[in-house]
């Protein structure tokens, strides 16, 4: 899959409570809610335990869905102890994908949309007050967009101790796109317009194009999109067949060089975080091991504590936390360095 992000302030919020993740097979939004940045640390929170719990091979996706939306509401719960991040909450809209095909994890009011031939298909439902409304009859779509209690939701993560997700699956053809926003794009584009903007160009410029478009519109909120695009290539099947005989043993060795190439071309790129002398020390590559070689490296070590860090970044970095790009592994250092000021 191919995929962008973009997430923005706004023109009026002072904080961005919003935030993403996207990797190779996930992609995620999340609008946090709470004062004193306790809605930055609630999405947040969501989404690092929400990749953890989903970051290996998935052989039953719907229950992995299930069970990371569950680790990421403890995870919140647990966070939300705090004085000064009680009633901390957010919504939580993910996408894993597997071939051509989609498992779709939600709860909010955050939203995820298939774009296919032109055509804009809201696929999740709003857990919201008026979006409830709406469904029995007592609001009309027009009357919910500027019904006072429109910020009103009634399911998050965070919310209550057990939460029921909706998550569902859908099968996906070349050149569809999923959308994924949170309520800070929806209540200021009507859907189409964002199927206008999210059809063309590049997905950078489509969030780049959402996004503007929202705060052209009011801005009143933090507004995050994210955009996957389901490429051109088929899924690969192995098939049994005689034929494999005939294929030569140069062949063979030709194919293994160009993947382990590739692979070796994938770690260089990629990094990961772990505890090292109660610091945060960046590797490259994986946290791990095949076969009796280490598929990652240790570069150097940073100056922020592991102690002063919240408990669910602590035992992820004491089994190893895979980051990603060079990108985001800066912004999670950031926000790790700021999280560990906080705590002095």
């Amino acid at each position: 899959m191919k995929s962008a992000a973009l997430t923005d302030r706004g023109l009026v919020r002072e904080e961005n409570e919003d935030a993403f993740v996207i990797t190779e097979t996930l992609a995620a939004v999340a609008d946090g809610m709470g004062g004193h940045q306790a809605g930055e640390v609630a999405s947040r929170t969501a989404l690092a335990e929400l990749a953890g719990a989903l970051g290996g091979s998935l052989r039953r996706p719907t229950t992995a869905l299930l069970k990371a939306f569950s680790r990421a509401n403890t995870a919140v719960l647990r966070q939300a102890r705090q004085a000064d991040k009680a009633g901390m909450g957010s919504t939580l809209t993910a996408v894993v994908l597997r071939d051509r095909r989609a498992w779709i994890g939600h709860i909010g009011d955050s939203r995820a949309y298939l774009l296919r031939e032109g055509r804009l298909t809201q696929l999740t439902r709003d857990h919201s007050l008026v979006a409830d409304l709406v469904r029995n009859g007592s609001l009309s779509p027009e009357e919910a967009r500027i019904h006072p209690r429109r910020h009103v939701i009634t399911k998050a993560i965070g919310s209550d101790p057990v939460i029921k997700p909706d998550v569902f699956s859908l099968n996906l053809l070349a050149g569809d796109r999923l959308i994924l926003c949170t309520d800070g794009l929806t209540n200021h584009i009507e859907s189409d317009r964002i199927a206008e903007l999210a059809r063309g160009g590049s997905l950078q410029a489509a969030c780049r194009d959402l996004v503007e478009a929202a705060k052209t519109g009011g801005g009143s909120d933090n507004i995050t999109v994210a955009v996957v695009e389901i490429g051109d290539d088929a899924p690969a099947v192995l098939k049994k067949s005689n034929r494999l005989k005939l294929i030569s043993g140069a062949v063979i060795l030709l194919t293994l060089a160009i993947a382990a190439a590739s692979v070796s071309t994938w770690l260089h790129g990629h990094f990961y975080l772990v505890s090292s002398n109660r610091r945060v020390a960046v590797g490259r590559g994986l946290p791990t091991g095949f076969a009796g070689y280490r598929l990652g490296r240790l570069e150097r070590t940073t100056s922020i504590r592991v102690d002063r860090l919240p408990a669910y970044y602590r035992r992820r970095l004491s089994k190893g936390l895979v980051v990603g790009d060079a990108k985001r592994l800066n912004k999670l250092l950031l926000d790790l360095k700021q999280l560990s000021e906080k705590s002095r």
